[in-house]
């Protein structure tokens, strides 16, 4: 067991009294992936018992996830800015883009703003 999972488990056994599928579901956020929020999901059904996907979003297809969730975020992000241009009637193929980091999100909108005509160019 790394640190890591260590850390998320005991985090989540604190939780516990806070969260609940009709309380509060954990959401993966920055530093997190599918495996932590798997982490989360089994910490939290070990205590209850029985297993409880409805814990967590974010979690692996294989334990209950949803297709396409990571490519989401960073998917919309780059239809927003399609329809922004559009809007304002800017030719996408003319635009330079420039996204902040190059992690899950920053790298999918980096690649659908340019697979839109968009010029990536930081």
């Amino acid at each position: 067991m790394t640190e890591l999972e260590r850390m998320t488990r005991r985090y989540t056994q604190e939780m516990i009294p806070f969260i609940g599928p009709q309380v509060d579901v954990m959401a993966p956020d920055i530093g997190t992936n599918e495996q932590t929020m798997a982490w989360m999901m089994d910490t939290y059904s070990v205590h209850m018992g029985y297993t409880v996907p409805s814990i967590v979003t974010g979690k692996p297809v294989g334990l209950g996830g949803s297709l396409g969730r990571r490519e989401a975020r960073p998917r919309r992000s780059a239809y927003l800015a399609n329809r922004a241009t559009d809007t304002i009637g800017l030719d996408m193929s003319k635009c330079t883009v420039a996204v902040q980091g190059y992690g899950n999100v920053g790298s999918i909108a980096a690649l659908s703003l340019a697979r839109s005509g968009a010029k990536v160019i930081a």
